[in-house]
């Protein structure tokens, strides 16, 4: 007889299978058109499997992979992930959304001394669920995250971390703001 951790591991298994499949289709289409479309597809799978999967470890793992795009950003994508950032019932996996945020902002500004042009709604979304969140695990992970940013509104949320009632997060948010200094530093000397 199968255990449910058990039903669980191989759940997770499956669904890290299907998105490899996925994956390995997407490079295998010589067409760029063909080629859009399976990323395409292969995003709303993981939108679909960030909000529905049953399975905490499927939601991370889609989490993740949504944390690695770059050139497939939308408006659509972003609520949806906050979505999942407000509501998921595992922090790990709110925390997880959380960084793959932080990771998108990065990605779309890290050749550039200026914010990436979704920027300012990832930051909303960011603060909306900061605002919410009573986990200080996740806290810190949305504060850590606002430091991959550019945008001068990420300051606020950074600030906000750092009159936190967790040591936790005030940590995170003062190594928030040395990254954020940072990186805009080396942005804009080269």
């Amino acid at each position: 007889m199968k255990s449910p951790r058990n039903l669980a591991k191989v759940s997770a298994a499956l669904a890290i299978v299907g998105i490899v499949a996925a994956i390995l289709a997407l490079n295998a289409v010589p067409a760029l058109s063909s080629q859009t479309q399976a990323q395409a597809q292969l995003l709303d799978t993981s939108l679909t499997r960030l909000h529905s999967a049953t399975n905490s470890q499927e939601r991370m793992q889609a989490a993740r992979w949504l944390g690695e795009q770059q050139a497939s950003v939308s408006s659509d994508m972003i609520q949806n992930m906050g979505r999942s950032l407000r509501t998921d019932t595992d922090p790990t996996v709110r925390a997880a959304v959380a960084a793959s945020i932080g990771d998108l902002a990065e990605k779309q500004n890290e050749n550039s001394a200026t914010a990436g042009a979704n920027e300012p709604q990832m930051l909303d979304v960011l603060a909306t669920a900061f605002a919410d969140e009573s986990n200080p695990s996740v806290r810190a992970r949305i504060i850590k995250a606002a430091g991959q940013f550019k945008d001068p509104d990420a300051v606020t949320l950074i600030n906000r971390g750092l009159i936190d009632s967790d040591p936790g997060v005030r940590e995170a948010a003062q190594t928030a703001k040395l990254s954020r200094q940072r990186r805009l530093l080396i942005a804009f000397t080269g």
